[in-house]
């Protein structure tokens, strides 16, 4: 390989590089422009392991053939999302939940029942605390940690039961009820540092796009990525490219 042909391809190699790093600091140019902070509980925390073949597959049993091992960070999260209010609610409020017939045959109208409820949204998320004890009801993993980490028991009083559908209808006060917006549920990607900052029920700092919340990121890690204008580095990638090709053709 010429002096000029081994130059163009190390332009190449800087183009490639380059183009990565424009990606990334787009991506965190946008969350600091666009990036809505909220506050995030860790719901689970995992490692996927992926192993990959490297080498020549008709050799696969020489000592030269190996694999390479690619470890993943990841957290499940719930936040709220949307507008926030300071004031604090009191209501007194119906609401209609699902039960089990082993609930409803033990209860009649004017009857107390406890309920369990999310306080950031209790309006519908109200259910039976006896049913959510026995696993009656289906959930994900996610909504079951907020529901023992955040749920609040409060008795409830029977206003109507409809046997055939397995509804109850409550009349309950709903007190200290700060309006917090939208539940959201997610997983996001994370690096190891950040994996190992945090604990399954930890709150931690979030910035996430209003047009699509289940694209959020730690801030801890948004503030460690390597951040250079994206436009200049489009233009070096660009410039790479160009110079490049034109030293590997002149050679």
């Amino acid at each position: 390989m010429k002096g000029g042909e081994l130059a163009g391809v190390i332009l190449i190699i800087f183009a490639i590089l380059s183009g990565g790093l424009a990606w990334q600091s787009y991506r965190i140019d946008e969350f600091k422009k666009k990036g809505i902070a909220s506050k995030a509980r860790i719901l689970r925390k995992y490692i996927s392991h992926q192993s990959k073949p490297w080498g020549i597959w008709t050799i696969a049993k020489s000592p030269r053939y190996s694999f390479i091992r690619k470890t993943d960070y990841y957290f499940d999260i719930g936040f709220f999302k949307g507008k926030k209010e300071k004031k604090t609610n009191f209501k007194f409020v119906e609401a209609s939940f699902k039960a089990s017939q082993k609930t409803i045959s033990g209860i009649k109208k004017g009857d107390l029942i406890k309920i369990i409820y999310l306080p950031a949204d209790p309006y519908e998320t109200i259910i039976s605390s006896k049913d959510f004890e026995d696993n009656f009801y289906i959930m994900i993993d996610a909504l079951k940690s907020l529901y023992n980490k955040d749920g609040k028991t409060v008795d409830a009083t029977v206003k109507s039961i409809d046997k055939d559908n397995g509804m109850v209808s409550v009349m309950v006060m709903l007190s200290s009820i700060p309006s917090m917006g939208f539940l959201e549920m997610t997983t996001i990607s994370v690096v190891e540092s950040v994996y190992d900052s945090f604990n399954k029920g930890d709150e931690m700092e979030i910035l996430y796009l209003e047009d699509n919340p289940r694209i959020s990121v730690p801030k801890k890690q948004l503030e460690s990525l390597i951040y250079v204008n994206p436009y200049i580095l489009i233009a070096l990638t660009i410039f790479f490219i160009v110079y490049g090709i034109y030293l590997m053709k002149r050679g």
